[in-house]
């Protein structure tokens, strides 16, 4: 259970590309796994997650940019750019309902893109996007935002050309604010 911190220094415009592999039947590839209380922050980087260009993807293959447990934490903040295409799955929150996982995404410039998912963009925990952030779901095969709970504040939230609901709260206790700005 560690924190780790990606981090552009000034003038600097580090960019992480990762090219990913698939799972079938049980087996999923993550890209980044939290688990254990791990906290992972993009501090102004720009991350480009998606399938390998060579990789035949079908509604069996399984893939995740990130995979989050209980009590583990992935903030985007000043200006970072995570980028996810062509994935089974954006967000993966293993475990029982509700995970208490959190994705914060903060500040002007803050953006995580999501197109071309085959399944659902996430599968449960706390979303928050606030100060000028951006959360874009564009194109998937079945759930876009599946979350415990969502806060939106001075911020933007846009979903479309879902198959099934482009936002939606099952689990118990969940909830959607939307507050000033949003």
């Amino acid at each position: 259970s560690k924190a780790v911190t990606i981090r552009n220094a000034a003038g600097e415009n580090h960019k992480i590309d990762v090219s990913m592999n698939v799972g079938n039947g049980n087996s999923i590839k993550t890209a980044f796994t939290l688990t254990s209380g791990g906290k992972l922050t993009l501090d102004g980087v720009t991350m480009n997650v998606k399938t390998a260009d060579d990789i035949e993807t079908s509604n069996t293959a399984r893939n995740a940019a990130f995979s989050l447990t209980n009590g583990t934490e992935l903030n985007m903040t000043n200006g970072a750019q995570v980028n996810l295409d062509k994935l089974q799955t954006g967000m993966y929150m293993p475990g029982s309902a509700p995970v208490d996982a959190k994705v914060l995404l903060s500040g002007a410039g803050t953006k995580l893109t999501a197109k071309d998912i085959n399944g659902n963009f996430s599968n449960g925990g706390q979303f928050e996007v606030k100060n000028g952030a951006e959360l874009s779901i564009n194109g998937c095969g079945s759930h876009g935002l599946s979350a415990n709970k969502i806060t939106v504040e001075d911020a933007k939230i846009a979903v479309e050309n879902t198959k099934l609901c482009g936002i939606i709260t099952v689990d118990t206790g969940a909830e959607i604010k939307l507050e000033k700005g949003a």
